[in-house]
């Protein structure tokens, strides 16, 4: 795999239930497998879903107004005053080896879908280095 040297981001609002087209990774071709998330205020127990693979990242826990948790590539950074990052809160899918990844769509751009309880919109933000296949 070839990684590009400078990652991409994305951030955007999504309601519960709503769905987006990453189309800003649509050019890569490999999984990416290094993206940290960002589930901003507000909402409670979030889930960032790709849609065409089922492969998810979550949080049991309220996301309150003023905070923020990052997640992902093996690290978390836990920002602006959500009290302490906890592991058995953390959801993920066991089948990648990863907390979360983004499996490329031939042809088109992957789709993610926020899951909450309660609460939202709430503001998602995808920090991720496109993976293409060499050779």
């Amino acid at each position: 795999f070839w990684r590009a040297a400078v990652a991409a981001s994305v951030s955007f609002s999504l309601a519960a239930g709503a769905t987006r087209s990453l189309a800003e990774f649509a050019s890569s071709d490999g999984r990416i497998d290094d993206a940290l998330v960002t589930f901003g205020a507000s909402g409670n127990n979030p889930t960032l879903t790709q849609v065409e693979t089922g492969l998810a990242i979550g949080y049991d826990a309220v996301i309150g107004a003023g905070q923020s948790i990052r997640l992902g590539d093996y690290s978390w950074l836990v920002g602006g005053g959500l009290a302490a990052f906890d592991r058995l809160k953390l959801r993920t899918d066991p089948r990648t080896g990863a907390w979360w990844v983004i499996d490329p769509v031939p042809g088109g751009a992957p789709t993610v879908r926020l899951d909450l309880t309660g609460g939202g919109p709430m503001q998602i933000t995808i920090v991720a280095r496109q993976s293409n296949l060499i050779g």
